[in-house]
Protein backbone atom coordinates (compact mmCIF):
# COMPACT_ATOMS: atom_id res chain seq x y z
CA UNK A 1 0.00 0.00 0.00
CA UNK A 2 1.05 3.67 -0.60
CA UNK A 3 -0.74 6.62 0.42
CA UNK A 4 -0.91 9.01 -2.30
CA UNK A 5 -3.18 11.88 -1.43
CA UNK A 6 -4.80 12.90 1.54
CA UNK A 7 -7.52 15.55 2.72
CA UNK A 8 -9.92 15.92 5.66
CA UNK A 9 -12.02 17.97 7.98
CA UNK A 10 -13.69 17.46 11.75
CA UNK A 11 -16.39 19.74 11.33
CA UNK A 12 -17.48 19.45 14.52
CA UNK A 13 -13.97 20.76 16.20
CA UNK A 14 -13.55 23.06 12.86
CA UNK A 15 -9.83 22.11 11.42
CA UNK A 16 -9.44 20.87 8.21
CA UNK A 17 -6.20 19.46 6.26
CA UNK A 18 -6.12 20.92 2.83
CA UNK A 19 -5.18 18.53 0.30
CA UNK A 20 -2.12 16.97 0.88
CA UNK A 21 -0.25 14.42 -1.78
CA UNK A 22 2.31 12.03 -0.02
CA UNK A 23 5.59 10.30 -1.55
CA UNK A 24 7.47 7.46 -0.75
CA UNK A 25 9.45 8.90 2.32
CA UNK A 26 7.95 12.08 4.22
CA UNK A 27 9.60 13.80 6.53
CA UNK A 28 6.73 16.53 8.12
CA UNK A 29 8.72 19.42 9.62
CA UNK A 30 7.47 22.78 11.32
CA UNK A 31 6.89 24.11 14.35
CA UNK A 32 5.17 22.69 17.36
CA UNK A 33 1.02 22.79 17.14
CA UNK A 34 0.90 23.36 13.59
CA UNK A 35 -1.08 19.71 12.86
CA UNK A 36 2.11 17.53 12.37
CA UNK A 37 0.35 14.70 15.10
CA UNK A 38 -3.46 14.97 13.62
CA UNK A 39 -1.53 14.34 10.64
CA UNK A 40 -0.63 11.15 12.12
CA UNK A 41 -3.54 10.94 14.12
CA UNK A 42 -5.63 11.36 10.69
CA UNK A 43 -4.08 8.50 8.82
CA UNK A 44 -4.41 6.15 12.69
CA UNK A 45 -8.23 6.78 12.51
CA UNK A 46 -9.08 6.44 8.79
CA UNK A 47 -6.76 2.67 8.87
CA UNK A 48 -8.55 2.08 12.59
CA UNK A 49 -12.41 2.51 10.46
CA UNK A 50 -10.72 0.25 7.34
CA UNK A 51 -10.20 -2.93 9.95
CA UNK A 52 -11.94 -2.51 13.14
CA UNK A 53 -15.88 -1.80 14.27
CA UNK A 54 -15.21 0.19 16.87
CA UNK A 55 -14.48 4.00 16.78
CA UNK A 56 -15.71 7.07 16.91
CA UNK A 57 -16.80 9.74 14.08
CA UNK A 58 -18.39 12.44 14.74
CA UNK A 59 -18.57 14.91 12.27
CA UNK A 60 -15.74 13.60 10.25
CA UNK A 61 -15.13 13.59 6.67
CA UNK A 62 -11.69 12.28 4.54
CA UNK A 63 -11.07 11.87 1.02
CA UNK A 64 -8.14 9.18 0.83
CA UNK A 65 -6.43 7.99 -2.39
CA UNK A 66 -4.01 5.51 -2.24
CA UNK A 67 -2.42 1.97 -4.66
CA UNK A 68 -2.06 -1.37 -3.69
CA UNK A 69 -1.43 -4.33 -5.87
CA UNK A 70 -0.86 -2.11 -8.56
CA UNK A 71 -4.48 -0.93 -8.69
CA UNK A 72 -5.46 3.02 -7.52
CA UNK A 73 -8.70 3.21 -5.39
CA UNK A 74 -9.84 6.51 -3.87
CA UNK A 75 -11.88 6.05 -0.63
CA UNK A 76 -14.68 9.01 0.54
CA UNK A 77 -16.38 9.29 4.08
CA UNK A 78 -18.38 11.41 5.58
CA UNK A 79 -19.58 11.13 8.97
CA UNK A 80 -22.69 13.14 10.60
CA UNK A 81 -22.47 15.66 13.82
CA UNK A 82 -23.73 14.53 17.12
CA UNK A 83 -26.32 16.65 18.59
CA UNK A 84 -25.63 18.86 21.36
CA UNK A 85 -28.73 19.75 23.21
CA UNK A 86 -28.78 19.70 26.94
CA UNK A 87 -30.58 16.22 27.48
CA UNK A 88 -28.31 15.09 24.61
CA UNK A 89 -24.94 16.20 26.12
CA UNK A 90 -26.06 15.26 29.74
CA UNK A 91 -27.01 11.47 28.11
CA UNK A 92 -23.73 12.04 26.88
CA UNK A 93 -21.53 12.71 29.72
CA UNK A 94 -23.48 9.73 31.35
CA UNK A 95 -22.25 7.37 29.02
CA UNK A 96 -18.87 5.50 29.23
CA UNK A 97 -18.70 4.94 25.66
CA UNK A 98 -21.04 6.84 23.60
CA UNK A 99 -22.84 5.35 20.46
CA UNK A 100 -21.16 6.35 17.11
CA UNK A 101 -22.77 8.65 14.72
CA UNK A 102 -23.94 7.63 11.40
CA UNK A 103 -21.71 7.42 8.52
CA UNK A 104 -24.17 9.69 5.68
CA UNK A 105 -21.92 9.15 2.92
CA UNK A 106 -19.08 6.84 1.63
CA UNK A 107 -17.83 5.48 -1.83
CA UNK A 108 -15.16 3.58 -3.02
CA UNK A 109 -13.92 4.16 -6.28
CA UNK A 110 -11.34 2.17 -8.18
CA UNK A 111 -9.58 4.98 -10.24
CA UNK A 112 -7.53 2.06 -12.47
CA UNK A 113 -10.29 0.66 -13.60
CA UNK A 114 -12.76 3.71 -13.23
CA UNK A 115 -15.53 1.56 -10.90
CA UNK A 116 -17.36 2.37 -8.72
CA UNK A 117 -16.91 -0.65 -5.98
CA UNK A 118 -19.44 0.91 -3.50
CA UNK A 119 -21.40 3.78 -2.71
CA UNK A 120 -24.24 4.73 -0.38
CA UNK A 121 -26.05 7.88 1.20
CA UNK A 122 -29.25 7.80 3.59
CA UNK A 123 -31.33 7.20 1.01
CA UNK A 124 -29.48 4.22 -1.40
CA UNK A 125 -26.45 1.55 -1.00
CA UNK A 126 -25.35 0.23 -4.67
CA UNK A 127 -22.85 -2.38 -3.80
CA UNK A 128 -21.19 -4.03 -7.28
CA UNK A 129 -24.18 -2.51 -9.17
CA UNK A 130 -26.62 -4.40 -6.50
CA UNK A 131 -28.82 -2.38 -4.90
CA UNK A 132 -28.28 -3.09 -0.77
CA UNK A 133 -30.78 -2.03 1.79
CA UNK A 134 -29.80 1.14 2.51
CA UNK A 135 -30.74 1.40 6.58
CA UNK A 136 -28.06 -1.59 6.76
CA UNK A 137 -26.05 -1.01 9.54
CA UNK A 138 -25.23 3.07 9.29
CA UNK A 139 -22.71 2.83 12.04
CA UNK A 140 -19.85 0.86 10.66
CA UNK A 141 -17.52 1.54 7.17
CA UNK A 142 -18.08 -0.70 4.10
CA UNK A 143 -14.54 -2.00 4.34
CA UNK A 144 -15.61 -4.28 7.79
CA UNK A 145 -19.40 -4.64 6.66
CA UNK A 146 -18.59 -6.60 3.15
CA UNK A 147 -15.04 -7.74 4.54
CA UNK A 148 -15.98 -11.30 3.44
CA UNK A 149 -15.92 -10.08 0.16
CA UNK A 150 -12.55 -10.44 -2.56
CA UNK A 151 -12.45 -7.28 -3.28
CA UNK A 152 -13.02 -5.35 -0.17
CA UNK A 153 -11.15 -7.85 1.72
CA UNK A 154 -7.95 -6.46 -0.42
CA UNK A 155 -8.75 -3.32 0.91
CA UNK A 156 -8.81 -4.47 4.73
CA UNK A 157 -5.53 -6.04 4.09
CA UNK A 158 -4.29 -2.55 2.49
CA UNK A 159 -4.65 -0.78 5.80
CA UNK A 160 -3.41 -3.75 7.73
CA UNK A 161 -0.27 -2.53 6.83
CA UNK A 162 -0.39 0.83 8.34
CA UNK A 163 2.29 0.62 11.20
CA UNK A 164 1.93 3.27 14.32
CA UNK A 165 5.46 2.82 15.58
CA UNK A 166 5.14 2.18 19.33
CA UNK A 167 6.25 4.13 21.82
CA UNK A 168 4.84 3.34 25.01
CA UNK A 169 5.71 0.02 26.99
CA UNK A 170 4.53 -2.74 25.60
CA UNK A 171 1.49 -5.40 27.01
CA UNK A 172 3.66 -8.32 28.13
CA UNK A 173 0.70 -10.58 29.04
CA UNK A 174 -1.28 -12.38 26.94
CA UNK A 175 -4.73 -14.47 27.24
CA UNK A 176 -4.82 -16.62 23.97
CA UNK A 177 -5.92 -20.12 22.88
CA UNK A 178 -3.09 -20.16 20.39
CA UNK A 179 0.02 -21.88 21.38
CA UNK A 180 3.19 -19.71 20.79
CA UNK A 181 5.39 -23.10 20.41
CA UNK A 182 3.64 -24.27 17.94
CA UNK A 183 2.44 -21.43 15.51
CA UNK A 184 4.15 -21.95 11.98
CA UNK A 185 5.99 -18.90 10.20
CA UNK A 186 2.94 -19.02 7.56
CA UNK A 187 0.53 -18.63 10.48
CA UNK A 188 2.66 -15.74 11.71
CA UNK A 189 2.76 -14.12 8.39
CA UNK A 190 -0.76 -13.92 8.08
CA UNK A 191 -1.36 -12.08 11.13
CA UNK A 192 2.27 -10.17 11.24
CA UNK A 193 1.04 -6.34 10.68
CA UNK A 194 -1.57 -6.89 13.76
CA UNK A 195 0.13 -8.37 16.59
CA UNK A 196 1.65 -6.67 19.43
CA UNK A 197 5.41 -5.71 19.66
CA UNK A 198 6.64 -8.46 21.70
CA UNK A 199 5.08 -11.09 19.60
CA UNK A 200 6.78 -9.83 16.34
CA UNK A 201 9.78 -9.94 18.53
CA UNK A 202 9.59 -13.20 19.79
CA UNK A 203 8.47 -15.00 16.45
CA UNK A 204 11.48 -12.32 14.77
CA UNK A 205 13.62 -14.54 17.08
CA UNK A 206 12.23 -17.57 16.31
CA UNK A 207 11.59 -17.64 12.85
CA UNK A 208 14.34 -15.54 11.62
CA UNK A 209 17.43 -15.86 13.40
CA UNK A 210 19.78 -14.26 11.26
CA UNK A 211 17.12 -10.92 11.48
CA UNK A 212 17.02 -11.13 14.69
CA UNK A 213 21.04 -11.88 15.55
CA UNK A 214 21.37 -8.38 13.10
CA UNK A 215 19.62 -6.53 15.30
CA UNK A 216 20.97 -7.48 18.38
CA UNK A 217 24.25 -6.03 16.41
CA UNK A 218 22.50 -3.11 15.93
CA UNK A 219 21.30 -2.65 19.27
CA UNK A 220 24.95 -3.63 20.86
CA UNK A 221 26.74 -1.15 18.58
CA UNK A 222 24.41 1.81 19.88
CA UNK A 223 24.55 0.38 23.67
CA UNK A 224 28.27 -1.29 24.06
CA UNK A 225 27.34 -2.40 27.67
CA UNK A 226 24.84 -5.13 26.33
CA UNK A 227 25.88 -8.04 25.28
CA UNK A 228 23.01 -9.98 24.23
CA UNK A 229 19.06 -10.03 24.14
CA UNK A 230 16.42 -12.59 24.14
CA UNK A 231 12.77 -12.24 24.18
CA UNK A 232 11.67 -14.70 27.02
CA UNK A 233 7.95 -16.96 26.82
CA UNK A 234 6.63 -18.14 30.01
CA UNK A 235 3.13 -20.12 30.14
CA UNK A 236 0.91 -20.42 33.15
CA UNK A 237 -1.81 -23.53 33.87
CA UNK A 238 -4.00 -21.40 32.29
CA UNK A 239 -2.76 -20.62 28.85
CA UNK A 240 -1.70 -17.23 29.75
CA UNK A 241 1.50 -16.19 28.20
CA UNK A 242 3.98 -13.73 29.51
CA UNK A 243 6.48 -12.23 27.09
CA UNK A 244 9.66 -10.25 28.32
CA UNK A 245 12.22 -8.30 26.58
CA UNK A 246 15.83 -9.60 29.08
CA UNK A 247 19.35 -7.39 28.11
CA UNK A 248 22.62 -9.45 28.88
CA UNK A 249 25.03 -6.75 30.82
CA UNK A 250 28.40 -7.62 30.20
CA UNK A 251 29.47 -5.32 33.33
CA UNK A 252 26.68 -7.00 35.61
CA UNK A 253 27.31 -10.77 33.65
CA UNK A 254 23.78 -11.81 34.22
CA UNK A 255 19.97 -10.84 32.56
CA UNK A 256 18.12 -7.99 33.05
CA UNK A 257 14.26 -7.48 33.05
CA UNK A 258 12.32 -5.49 30.14
CA UNK A 259 11.67 -3.32 32.94
CA UNK A 260 15.41 -1.61 33.64
CA UNK A 261 15.78 -0.74 29.71
CA UNK A 262 15.78 2.49 29.39
CA UNK A 263 13.49 4.95 27.34
CA UNK A 264 16.04 5.38 24.40
CA UNK A 265 16.86 1.67 23.98
CA UNK A 266 13.21 0.64 24.30
CA UNK A 267 12.55 2.96 21.44
CA UNK A 268 15.36 1.94 19.48
CA UNK A 269 14.56 -1.48 19.67
CA UNK A 270 10.46 -0.95 18.98
CA UNK A 271 12.06 0.65 15.43
CA UNK A 272 14.60 -2.04 14.64
CA UNK A 273 11.88 -4.54 15.56
CA UNK A 274 8.62 -2.94 13.52
CA UNK A 275 11.22 -2.14 9.98
CA UNK A 276 12.87 -5.43 10.18
CA UNK A 277 9.18 -7.30 10.10
CA UNK A 278 7.30 -4.70 8.00
CA UNK A 279 6.37 -6.35 4.78
CA UNK A 280 7.09 -4.72 1.41
CA UNK A 281 3.92 -1.99 1.22
CA UNK A 282 3.67 -1.58 4.44
CA UNK A 283 2.81 1.99 5.84
CA UNK A 284 5.51 3.02 8.78
CA UNK A 285 4.23 5.86 10.60
CA UNK A 286 6.63 7.21 13.69
CA UNK A 287 5.35 10.24 15.47
CA UNK A 288 8.06 12.75 17.02
CA UNK A 289 11.09 10.09 15.88
CA UNK A 290 13.58 11.38 18.11
CA UNK A 291 11.63 11.03 21.60
CA UNK A 292 13.46 9.17 24.09
CA UNK A 293 16.63 8.53 21.74
CA UNK A 294 20.21 9.96 22.42
CA UNK A 295 22.22 11.48 19.76
CA UNK A 296 24.34 8.01 19.78
CA UNK A 297 21.17 6.55 18.79
CA UNK A 298 20.27 8.36 16.16
CA UNK A 299 23.02 7.77 13.22
CA UNK A 300 22.28 4.59 12.78
CA UNK A 301 18.59 4.51 12.96
CA UNK A 302 18.50 7.04 9.94
CA UNK A 303 20.48 4.80 8.40
CA UNK A 304 18.20 2.20 8.78
CA UNK A 305 15.22 3.89 8.10
CA UNK A 306 16.73 5.18 4.60
CA UNK A 307 17.98 1.28 3.79
CA UNK A 308 14.18 0.29 4.28
CA UNK A 309 12.76 3.15 2.28
CA UNK A 310 12.71 1.27 -1.23
CA UNK A 311 9.99 -0.90 0.28
CA UNK A 312 8.15 0.74 2.74
CA UNK A 313 5.89 4.05 2.99
CA UNK A 314 7.53 6.21 5.72
CA UNK A 315 5.65 9.06 7.50
CA UNK A 316 7.72 10.66 10.31
CA UNK A 317 7.27 13.79 11.92
CA UNK A 318 10.46 15.34 13.85
CA UNK A 319 12.23 18.11 14.98
CA UNK A 320 15.29 17.46 15.59
CA UNK A 321 18.27 19.30 13.54
CA UNK A 322 20.04 15.75 13.12
CA UNK A 323 16.94 14.02 11.86
CA UNK A 324 16.46 16.88 9.44
CA UNK A 325 19.23 17.15 8.25
CA UNK A 326 20.68 13.96 7.89
CA UNK A 327 17.21 12.92 5.51
CA UNK A 328 17.86 13.92 2.07
CA UNK A 329 15.78 17.50 1.43
CA UNK A 330 13.61 16.37 -1.11
CA UNK A 331 11.39 13.88 1.11
CA UNK A 332 10.46 17.06 3.72
CA UNK A 333 7.21 18.20 3.71
CA UNK A 334 6.83 21.47 5.95
CA UNK A 335 3.49 21.86 7.47
CA UNK A 336 2.01 25.34 8.75
CA UNK A 337 -1.46 26.39 10.12
CA UNK A 338 -3.54 29.14 8.81
CA UNK A 339 -6.30 29.54 11.82
CA UNK A 340 -7.85 26.06 11.22
CA UNK A 341 -6.35 24.87 8.17
CA UNK A 342 -3.40 22.78 7.73
CA UNK A 343 -1.58 22.56 4.74
CA UNK A 344 1.61 20.86 3.14
CA UNK A 345 4.26 22.18 1.22
CA UNK A 346 6.72 20.11 -0.49
CA UNK A 347 9.94 21.58 -0.14
CA UNK A 348 10.81 20.77 -3.49
CA UNK A 349 8.32 23.41 -4.53
CA UNK A 350 9.91 26.13 -1.93
CA UNK A 351 11.91 28.53 -4.56
CA UNK A 352 14.71 28.96 -2.29
CA UNK A 353 15.90 25.62 -1.98
CA UNK A 354 18.16 24.52 -5.09
CA UNK A 355 20.40 21.02 -5.89
CA UNK A 356 23.83 22.56 -5.74
CA UNK A 357 23.12 23.71 -1.67
CA UNK A 358 24.27 21.27 1.22
CA UNK A 359 22.03 19.71 3.61
CA UNK A 360 23.34 22.35 6.10
CA UNK A 361 22.18 25.30 3.93
CA UNK A 362 18.93 23.48 3.01
CA UNK A 363 18.46 23.34 6.86
CA UNK A 364 19.35 26.66 7.58
CA UNK A 365 16.99 27.80 4.99
CA UNK A 366 14.06 25.98 6.15
CA UNK A 367 14.71 27.16 9.43
CA UNK A 368 14.80 30.59 8.60
CA UNK A 369 11.63 30.40 5.93
CA UNK A 370 8.54 32.79 6.70
CA UNK A 371 6.42 29.37 6.39
CA UNK A 372 8.59 27.79 8.92
CA UNK A 373 9.42 30.90 11.31
CA UNK A 374 5.78 31.67 10.99
CA UNK A 375 4.01 28.21 10.95
CA UNK A 376 0.96 29.40 12.73
CA UNK A 377 -1.08 32.39 11.52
Amino acid sequence: MKIQRLQFDDHKEHWHLQETHLEAFNLLVGLSGVGKTLIIEVIKLIAQVATKNHYQLNGIEWKIRFTHEAQEYEWTLKSAIRATSPNDLLRLLNEQDSAPTQIVYEKIFNATTQEIIAERSKDFFYFKQENINPNLNKHESILTLFSEDETISVLKQAFQRVILSERETPQSRFSSSVDFNAITLKDFKETLTQVPLLVKAFFLQKFYQNDFTELKHYLISLFPSIGDLKVELTEDNHQQYNLLFRLFEKDIEHWIPQARMSSGMFRTLTHLIEMSLATAGSVIIIDEFENSLGINCMPDLVTFILSRAPDLQFIITSHHPYVINNIPWQTWKLVKRHKNRVTVTHAKEIPEFKDEESFFDKFIQLINHPDYRKGIL
